[in-house]
């Protein structure tokens, strides 16, 4: 899959104050420019990704409380359409009524977060932990993986913390993006299933067939 990488800008935006208060950002932001696969894929998004909410009492600086699982899912609803010929959301993860070609199922499993004083350094800091699954119509796993996404940013070049850690979201989704369209059809088990989908088109026998007539 070619990549000419023009990655949305989006961002969860963390108000560090002595209340909790968290708020999303809404921009516009172009969807990035890939070949797309032939392929319909059906996505389901469950409650715990869609209100996934990272919350935390850091000293000295009150509550916050991170919005993360609507930030991720617009991701998402920006980077599939680019990537397959049709999208379809699904109600439950074995939803296949639709005639999809498989089932994503992304989930957030983990999230941190550092400001400047706790690491001693000028940078507020992002991590997000994510289990990405493709499944077959059938409900058979075709490929479960783990991906991280990064960000930081110098509290030196924003006007506060607060402004720091909300770029350091913005360049971590970035980094989820711009992860998830580059490897995603070099997946042990996502690769071994594009070249069964090619075969398949060209009528020639899949690697099971060809296995079994030796």
């Amino acid at each position: 899959m070619k990549v000419r990488l023009k990655f949305m800008i989006m961002a969860v935006v963390p108000l560090i104050a002595g209340c909790t208060t968290s708020a999303l950002l809404e921009e516009p932001f172009p969807e990035p420019v890939v070949d797309r696969l032939p392929l319909t894929i059906g996505v389901f998004y469950s409650d715990d990704f869609r209100f996934f909410t990272y919350d935390e009492d850091i000293p000295r600086k009150g509550h916050v409380a991170i919005d993360a699982g609507a930030a991720n899912v617009r991701l998402f609803d920006r980077m599939l359409p680019a990537m397959f010929t049709g999208v379809v959301h699904l109600l439950e993860p074995r939803d296949t009524g639709e005639g999809v070609d498989a089932i994503f199922i992304p989930t957030i499993e983990e999230m941190q977060i550092a400001l400047p004083h706790q690491t001693h350094n000028d940078f507020s800091e992002v991590w997000m932990k994510y289990r990405l699954q493709l499944l077959a119509p059938d409900g058979e796993n075709i490929a479960t993986w783990e991906m991280a996404a990064y960000g930081k940013s110098p509290k030196g070049m924003l006007e506060s913390e607060k402004e720091a850690l909300w770029e350091a979201a913005r360049v971590a989704l970035r980094d989820a993006g711009a992860y998830f369209s580059i490897y995603f059809s070099e997946k042990p088990g996502v690769k071994e299933w594009l070249r069964e989908i090619r075969a398949l088109s060209r009528g020639a026998p899949t690697e099971a067939e060809s296995a079994h007539e030796t």
